[in-house]
This record gives C-alpha cells, structure tokens and sequence, in this order.
C-alpha cells in the first residue's frame, strides 16, 4: 500500500552513503505535505478546528519501531491538501528512533532539549523525543513550512497568538 520512496520511514538503506539534499524529504509513503488531498486520505476523517484530522490509517516504521500515523488537511472540502503528518510510537526506545532519524536525515538543523528539528524546503520535521507529557511515547511531525503557529508549537509546546491578537492578559485595545 505505502510507496517505497520515503526512505525514512521505511528505512530501506538506498543511498545511505550518499549526503542528503536539501529539499528531497516532504512526504510519507503516499501522503505528500502539500500535494495529498483530503479527498485521497483514506481512514476515518474528521473535522478538527480549521482543519480535518485522519486516523485509522496503516502503521508505518521509524527504524525498527512501529508508528501510527495520522493526517491533517488545511480545510475541510475534498480538495484541501496536507499540510501535517504525525507518526506517533508508543513504549518509544529513544536512542533507537533518533539514530533511526539521523541516519536518514543526517545531522539536526536544531536541537532544543528533547526535540531535533531538520528543516526541508518543503517540510519541517520536529521529533519530540519523549513528547513532554509522556515519557514513554515519541512523536515525530512532517509541517508544511507555512504552519508557522503549529511549527513553534511542536519546537516549544507553547502555541503562539493568533496573528493580529491579544497577548495573553491583555485585550486588543491596550
């Protein structure tokens, strides 16, 4: 089912040798940031705030590790694209998945505690190694470079403010 061109995740070992271009990495298995449509998603599809979530879709692999993947499209009419991918690993071995991401990555453009951040041309990639509330679990998120809010999100688990409102106490007027 998944195409075997998303070297990552499957961890094929097709030019391994080879250095990385900058760039190449904006998808997993079928599902590409920005060109998949809401409409060619499959699992189950439901509305989430500005966006529609999917899940129920196939597991996938980072290195040996098994994942669960779930989509999010920038809208809710058949023709909105993708503008996330979350692979989630459950009883996550840490070491096992970074090592797995860096040898198909290569080196992190970031690293801010428990996240590493490698920032494509078409994609930003942030693996929370743990995630923050659970010290057993790892997730790793494909981000269209234009989810800015949801990229600064995922770096510090602080959601910013909407563009043009308040600061947090305040209101718009002072």
């Amino acid at each position: 089912m998944q195409r075997l061109v998303w070297l990552l995740v499957l961890g094929l070992g097709l030019g391994l040798g080879c250095e990385r271009k900058r760039g190449e990495i904006h998808g997993v298995g079928d599902y590409v940031i920005g060109e998949t449509m809401l409409k060619q998603s499959g699992g189950v599809c439901q509305p989430h705030r500005a966006q529609t979530w999917c899940t129920g879709l196939s597991n996938l692999k980072i290195g040996e590790q098994s994942a669960s993947a779930d989509l999010y499209f920038g809208g809710h009419e058949p023709g909105s694209t993708l503008v996330e991918i979350l692979l989630g690993i459950r009883r996550c071995n840490v070491a096992s998945a970074r090592s797995a991401l860096e040898h198909q990555l290569g080196k992190p453009d970031e690293v801010l505690d428990k996240r590493v951040v490698w920032t494509f041309k078409k994609t930003v990639i942030v693996a929370r190694l743990p995630v923050d509330n659970s010290p057993t679990d790892c997730e790793v998120s494909f981000v269209h470079p234009g989810e800015t809010r949801t990229i600064e999100y995922l770096k510090t688990g602080v959601m910013p403010p909407k563009e043009g409102a308040a600061p947090a106490g305040k209101s718009k007027a002072e």
